[in-house]
């Protein structure tokens, strides 16, 4: 999530994690960043237009082939990326689960 250091991937890690052992399956998007290379350090906040085009192209194939529930980290209004994906998930009618910490 943009506006958050480090992209906010500790929370994706660690939910991913908390939803791992209750049985659900996964596709965590910091996962997927890391996996194309994108991997960031404690002074990352923002990314250019380009991360934006290519993990929301991402992110969107996955919402519309392969997902039927959404877990939203809390924070997600600062997120454009996640408000875009919400979007798509609430019209295609994914369930929403947000997250309470």
């Amino acid at each position: 999530m943009t506006n958050y250091p480090a992209l906010n991937h500790p929370a994706f890690f660690e939910a991913e994690n908390l939803l791992v052992a209750q049985g659900f399956r996964v596709i965590n998007p910091a996962r997927h960043d890391r996996e194309i290379g994108l991997v960031p350090d404690s002074t990352v906040t923002d990314t250019s237009e380009e991360f934006y085009t290519t993990v929301l192209r991402w992110d969107i194939g996955k919402l519309l082939s392969e997902v039927d529930t959404v877990y939203v980290l809390p924070g997600w209004q600062r997120s454009r990326g996640c408000r875009a994906e919400l979007a798509v998930a609430r019209i295609i009618g994914l369930e929403v689960l947000y997250e309470r910490r």
